[in-house]
């Protein structure tokens, strides 16, 4: 399994009841809040050993592995909707495609992001991306039209 083959902190892993939602993007944030805070210590190190100026704070060999593995439907994962918070129980909704996509074009700068969906639907996460990306062109063409 990976957690055999790589360190604790490169790894998140959310299972059963926890895969809600919110702890679903919670733990993927923190994780690529960690890998952020890690690149930019990196290249304060580099500037003031090398005295030179690096290209931003991004390690672009990085690989992101997102893998899920459950049930879908054509625009979201059907993950846990119910968490217990502060002792009561709390409904959450499911985690849409759009979330992920999101999540790691806000934070996930530079190398190679690689998404396993194993579940019902699964098509619908690359139709996802692509309309994401389409509409954004479509946005930046009709930008450069006015």
């Amino acid at each position: 399994t990976l957690s055999n083959l790589l360190p604790k902190e490169n790894l998140v892993e959310v299972y059963d009841e926890h895969a809600t939602r919110s702890n679903i993007l919670r733990a993927l944030e923190r994780l690529l809040d960690r890998r952020n805070e890690q690149n930019k210590t990196a290249a304060a190190c580099e500037i003031e050993k090398e005295g030179k100026e690096i290209k931003g704070h991004v390690v672009e060999d990085d690989t992101l592995l997102f893998s899920y593995g459950g049930h879908g439907k054509r625009t979201q994962f059907c993950t846990q909707t119910q968490t217990i918070h502060n002792g009561k129980i709390v409904s959450e909704p499911w985690l849409k495609y759009s979330d992920i996509i999101n999540l790691l074009e806000r934070k996930f700068k530079g190398g190679t992001a690689l998404c396993f969906i194993d579940c019902c639907h699964s098509g619908g996460f690359g139709e996802a991306i692509v309309q994401k990306y389409s509409n954004n062109n479509n946005n930046n063409n009709n930008n450069n039209n006015n």
